[in-house]
């Protein structure tokens, strides 16, 4: 495999032998003082060693690589495959893979590349809120200043997120199956794959109506919350994500956690299922109370009422404080329609204010008990 070698002098030392000492090879007994380089012994194959320069000078980089080849024969896996373990040593290394008509030369619309951004780290601030913690903002700011985005592959579009271990330092309440020794990071991307896993699972076997029944009597560590950013995932409606995981190789893994599960289109159907099953409804106490929204209108997709007046579904696009942009619908009656419709393709910039009630809805939320209705004063 082809590598830029220049790369490699951002590998540390202290990087190299962490690795080393994780997979059970042992600092050579003999070691003469003075050395700018130490040896290590193989724990399985006698004789190998590897030696680990200490200091960075101008072949620093052509060592790292001479080491990434040696391991990649010594441990019969790919050269990639070591050095992401070198590079990542103690960062879990999520992809996220878009499967859609567009993705196939390695481009998106930009628009679609925003939801997808936005969509992964909601993902993991559900899931952080999910195995408890600290308020909404402090995850928000720890996820958005502590979370790497990596550079995506060719020939597919991949979102690579990169969780450093000890990048959340909130106290947690962990669940009662979590393992001890578990940091806040690795609990998240735990609750991450088994989630998306177990709903792929139950849609795939018949068992959706239990797992709903399992969520419903709160026997499922899971929140509605976190099912429904897991259907934004889906960003067009043939399309499928391939969510995969790389370990940190720093903390042992002990639980049978799948690291890729596939989600296909009737897998997000049925995950819309388990989000509008228990989801608010009407007049349930549990309905959130009204919001603000400023939106403007992207489609209206009314009807003439028996009165001859337009009235139906209007699909917003409603903006949040943080810039994030989100889909809502809204049954609107004709007086409230009007307004809508009066303000549909309007140039940029012309906003509207929305008072009503937000339900999650997956990819297109809910917005009902509209109170009010009208353009945003400039």
């Amino acid at each position: 495999m082809n590598f830029d070698i220049s790369f490699f002098d951002h590998i540390t030392p202290e990087r190299i032998e962490q690795y080393l000492v994780s997979k059970g090879w042992k600092l050579h007994r003999l070691q003469p003082k003075g050395l700018r380089t130490r040896l290590y012994n193989s724990p399985k194959v006698r004789y190998a060693q590897i030696e680990v320069p200490l200091e960075r000078g101008i072949y620093y980089p052509q060592s790292v690589y001479h080491i990434i080849k040696h391991l990649s024969e010594l441990e019969s896996r790919d050269e990639k495959q070591v050095l992401d373990d070198l590079q990542f040593f103690d960062c879990e290394v999520i992809r996220y893979r878009l499967i859609l008509p567009q993705t196939s030369g390695g481009m998106i619309p930009i628009g679609i590349g925003s939801d997808c951004l936005d969509t992964i780290v909601e993902l993991l601030q559900s899931s952080l809120n999910d195995v408890g913690g600290a308020s909404r903002k402090s995850k928000t700011d720890s996820v958005r200043e502590n979370v790497l985005l990596d550079q995506t592959e060719r020939g597919s579009y991949v979102v690579k997120i990169v969780c450093p271990l000890h990048a959340i330092s909130f106290n947690v309440l962990p669940f009662d199956k979590m393992n001890a020794g578990d940091t806040v990071m690795r609990m998240a991307t735990k609750h991450i794959m088994r989630t998306a896993s177990d709903v792929v699972s139950a849609v795939d076997g018949r068992r959706l109506g239990k797992f709903i029944d399992k969520m419903a009597n709160k026997s499922y560590p899971a929140s509605v919350k976190s099912f429904n950013v897991l259907s934004k995932m889906q960003l067009s409606d043939d399309g499928s994500v391939d969510l995969n995981i790389r370990w940190a190789s720093s903390l042992e893994m002990n639980e049978n956690i799948p690291s890729t599960v596939q989600i296909l289109p009737q897998h997000f159907g049925g995950i819309s299922e388990v989000v509008h099953a228990l989801s608010p409804k009407g007049d349930d106490p549990a309905l959130p109370q009204s919001e603000r929204f400023i939106a403007v209108v992207d489609e209206c997709k009314g009807y003439h009422n028996s009165d001859g007046l337009r009235e139906g579904d209007v699909i917003f696009k409603t903006f949040s404080l943080e810039g994030k942009t989100v889909r809502a619908k809204a049954f609107l009656p004709p007086e409230q329609y009007q307004i809508a419709l009066e303000n549909h393709g309007q140039k940029k910039g012309n906003f509207l204010e929305v008072v009503g009630k937000r339900i999650m809805k997956g990819r297109l939320d809910e917005i009902v008990d509209v109170e009010k209705i009208s353009p945003l004063e400039k």
